[in-house]
């Protein structure tokens, strides 16, 4: 059977469930009253199609369990009972603008104007991307809002006040994220003579 659509993009998944049903019924009716018939239906599309189903209805299981795991141990690190709920909203606002913007992207053509192919539309994205990608984002947002809680918290506890405390965290991922990662190789890349001295040594 040849399709006229592309058998691994959306189409196909209202494909398989049509035609299967179809085929159901038709063993249904050719059957005598005391056989019956098992009807399959197989194909690199068809097993694909099977995959996904299977992958996406455990896929919520799975990312309750990881949300649930890092609740508890960031309640219980902290002793706090606010702590998992202040991450529940900053873990979901990274991952929402990661998923919008990529599905603004490649589903809906956002940057097409730039004319270039790594951010072109490609009709969608590959369902296996956020199954793959999900467990990365929250590690990365846990990490680094746990490195400023936990920076926060400890100033906290030294006895400093909580402006101050926020200030001096906001000053390290400054000096982490721009100074060094940003400023210095400028400022040796600008200043050559810099590097040629010290190499002279």
């Amino acid at each position: 059977m040849i399709s006229s659509f592309d058998p691994y993009y959306s189409n196909a998944i209202n494909f398989v469930s049509q035609i299967r049903k179809v085929m159901k019924r038709l063993c249904e009716n050719a059957a005598p009253s005391k056989q019956s018939y098992t009807c399959y239906l197989s194909g690199g599309s068809i097993n694909e199609v099977d995959l996904v189903n299977v992958i996406f209805a455990q896929f919520p299981w799975v990312l309750l369990t990881i949300v649930v795991i890092v609740f508890c141990v960031m309640g219980l690190f902290f002793q706090s009972a606010f702590v998992p709920l202040r991450l529940f909203a900053t873990i979901a606002l990274p991952l929402t603008f990661v998923y919008g913007f990529s599905i603004s992207v490649y589903q809906k053509g956002l940057l097409d104007g730039l004319h270039w192919d790594a951010v072109a539309n490609t009709q969608g994205l590959f369902w296996l991307s956020p199954i793959m990608t999900v467990t990365i984002l929250i590690g990365l947002a846990l990490d680094y809002d746990v490195f400023l809680f936990a920076r926060v918290y400890e100033y906290r506890v030294h006895g400093i006040p909580t402006r101050e405390a926020i200030v001096r965290v906001v000053a390290v991922l400054v000096d982490t994220f721009i100074i060094r990662t940003l400023l210095v190789p400028a400022v040796l890349a600008m200043a050559k003579f810099i590097t040629q001295y010290l190499s002279t040594f």
